[in-house]
């Protein structure tokens, strides 16, 4: 949380138009700290005068969890935009793109969060997927939605936190050196 701390605090904010993604094993806390930063970035910019708000896509509906969390006060403000239910991926485009053109409602939002991405549903189902034998078809789906939307992001300043859980026990580090020599320990 340090380096989190230090980013978000050293006068500039989030870099406008980044995506960061948060990789963690199940229960290690990278909700907590999301919604935190997502309290920090809006408070830190009502304190400038301005507006910051957070569009949040939760595969689950925790409205418990984000009002154990303080966000309560942020939702009922709209600064936070909490949207929590089984998410396919043409949905979760859906509200990328009315954060992009500015929809009536989501004027002013600076930061899409996803928790977590490994569950957005695939839009084929998975019923169809496993019966036709494609194992990749989510990952296929993830991969054209971050090419089609992190651009535009990127260009009209947008960012975007991804939420992930690691599945298996793997070596990170290696995982990046080499996908087929991910350790197992």
């Amino acid at each position: 949380d340090i380096g989190l701390d230090l980013a978000l605090s050293d006068g500039k904010g989030l870099p406008m138009g980044s995506s960061t993604l948060f990789w963690a094993k199940p229960g290690c806390g990278k909700t907590t700290v999301v919604t935190d930063a997502c309290k920090r970035l809006i408070q830190s910019a009502k304190n400038r005068g301005e507006r910051f708000r957070v569009l949040y896509l939760g595969v689950e509906d925790s409205r418990e969890l984000m009002s154990c969390l303080g966000m309560d006060e942020y939702i009922k403000s709209k600064d936070f935009l909490y949207v929590g239910r089984g998410l396919r991926w043409r949905f979760v485009e859906t509200f990328y793109e009315a954060v992009l053109n500015e929809h009536k409602g989501y004027e002013d939002v600076k930061l899409i969060v996803i928790d977590s991405v490994n569950n957005v549903s695939s839009d084929q189902g998975a019923e169809k997927s496993v019966a036709d034998g494609d194992f990749g078809t989510k990952a296929r789906e993830r991969y054209a939605f971050y090419q089609k939307f992190l651009p535009l992001c990127k260009e009209k300043g947008i960012s975007s936190f991804f939420i992930a859980q690691v599945r298996r026990k793997q070596n990170v580090q290696n995982s990046y050196e080499d996908p087929n020599k991910a350790a197992v320990g």
